[in-house]
């Protein structure tokens, strides 16, 4: 194991619905195209519970004695969150919403991918999506567990208990991270700020300067922290010897202790040996 910096978590988890223009994606190739940003949904009370789940998919064959394996890519990371949005109306992404209409949003936007028909740049998107000539599909950005990435949704759920709290609502929602972000224009006119200005200081790509330059001068300096840990083990093999010693020191106090307490045991016994016998003796 070596010294390794990362990035500082930070409490933002992040939604983004994008268009794909399938035309523009095939002339300009997967790796030189910028996807549009449709809408973002940034989640302002933090998920209650996590679950990242990565599947091994090696395969084992047995014959014999002999145990083989065929070794394969694991499978799209699971993620699990759930929770709730809150009550009170927050601040968050340019947006004071309470709980209730920021889950309707996050329900019509990211898991209905619903386009709303009044807006006329969207409008105009459905159309190209129901000719398919685009289509649409979600970002992920959770910059608390340095989790990115395209997702394929899967279980939405919603509940409540009224007689817990008639106004809050819970969620559960379960998708895949099926492949890296998708890129997306920087427009400052209709973009998210706040999204672009994390992305950009704590998304995947500066966790890749980061190690271009603290880490990499980390892995140099690995030499003077492998000397640090073969004090460590010089330490822990003073620890160990020291500790053998003291089992030896107890036992061989508990020993002393145990020798002592026999040999008085046989002391009383030989004497109560002599008195008997010279009881034995005046009665002869």
């Amino acid at each position: 194991m070596r010294n390794k910096a990362y990035l500082p978590r930070l409490p933002y988890v992040v939604f983004e619905l994008i268009k794909i223009d399938l035309e523009e994606q095939k002339l300009k190739g997967e790796d030189n195209y910028k996807a549009e940003q449709i809408d973002t949904i940034y989640l302002a009370v933090m998920p209650q519970n996590y679950s990242f789940k990565k599947r091994g998919r090696n395969a084992l064959t047995q014959t014999g004695e002999d145990v083989f394996t065929d070794r394969y890519p694991n499978s799209p990371e699971r993620v699990s969150i759930s929770g709730t949005f809150g009550d009170m109306p927050r601040l968050i992404g340019g947006t004071f919403l309470d709980g209730y209409t920021r889950l309707k949003q996050f329900e019509e936007r990211i898991i209905d991918m619903k386009l709303e028909g009044y807006a006329l740049k969207e409008e105009i998107i459905q159309k190209e999506v129901e000719a398919s000539r685009a289509l649409l599909t979600v970002n992920y950005y959770d910059f608390m567990w340095h989790k990115f990435g395209s997702i394929s949704l899967g279980d939405f759920d919603v509940r409540s208990n009224a007689a817990e709290n008639t106004q809050l609502i819970r969620y559960s929602f379960d998708f895949t991270i099926t492949g890296p972000l998708y890129k997306v224009k920087a427009d400052l006119m209709d973009g998210d700020p706040l999204l672009q200005g994390l992305k950009t200081v704590l998304g995947p790509g500066a966790q890749s300067k980061m190690d271009e330059t603290v880490n990499s001068l980390l892995y140099l300096a690995a030499g003077g922290t492998k000397f640090l840990g073969a004090l460590d083990a010089l330490g822990f093999v003073n620890n160990l010897v020291q500790d053998i010693k003291d089992t030896v020191n107890s036992y061989t106090l508990g020993a002393n202790k145990e020798y002592d307490r026999l040999r008085g045991e046989l002391k009383s016994l030989q004497n109560g040996y002599n008195s008997l016998k010279s009881e034995i003796k005046n009665l002869g």
